[in-house]
């Protein structure tokens, strides 16, 4: 095994924050456009199929569900990504591992966030992906079900790379993740003699 340095990637925290304190606001947003804009004051009897009643209840049940989740991301403490000699560990729902062996290069995917056909779009959200040899094997049991559901329909899905990573809520900006994963491939495949 090469001896390749190990790297922990934490989640950031203040991303999250962030996001539950958003959270929060479309939370009492809701609360607003339910009581105040159609009662005038803080009464709660209210009717709630109402145009500005049904809306109220949407930001409410979406900044719960989506509050719960910055909860749960804040109270982890393990790495999100642990880079060392035997490969690359991804503490997601799926617990990847992906070991040196299997990959053959890392390449960065530029996605628009705009669905509109113009090239100008506002936001690229960008992603650092291990090119596999062999994609196929780290795909899980839901994605090649639907996958196989897909070509019996005779659809074609894009199923070149089944990892992407992200920096997004990481304490790790795109470039030093980037640098890091293709130093540790360089040291493996060094030490493989490739």
């Amino acid at each position: 095994m090469p001896q390749i340095e190990t790297t922990n990637i934490y989640y950031s925290k203040t991303a999250y924050r962030f996001g539950l304190f958003a959270t929060v606001i479309i939370f009492f947003t809701g609360i607003a456009l339910i009581t105040v804009i159609q009662n005038g004051a803080w009464d709660f009897t209210v009717h709630i199929f109402s145009k500005y009643g049904f809306m109220g209840i949407l930001l409410i049940a979406g900044s719960v569900l989506i509050g719960r989740v910055y909860l749960k991301k804040l109270s982890i403490t393990a790495p999100a990504i642990i880079i060392d000699g035997k490969g690359i560990s991804i503490n997601n729902k799926r617990q990847q591992f992906i070991p040196w062996v299997a990959i053959d290069h890392i390449k960065v995917l530029e996605v628009n966030s705009d669905f509109s056909s113009n090239n100008n779009a506002a936001y690229k959200d960008k992603y650092i992906v291990p090119v596999l040899k062999d994609p196929k094997a780290y795909l899980n049991d839901t994605t090649r079900k639907a996958l196989d559901a897909l070509k019996k329909l005779n659809i074609e899905a894009n199923t070149s790379q089944p990892i992407r990573i992200s920096t997004n809520f990481l304490r790790c900006s795109f470039d030093e993740l980037k640098n890091i994963l293709e130093n540790g491939l360089a040291e493996y495949n060094a030490s493989q003699g490739h």
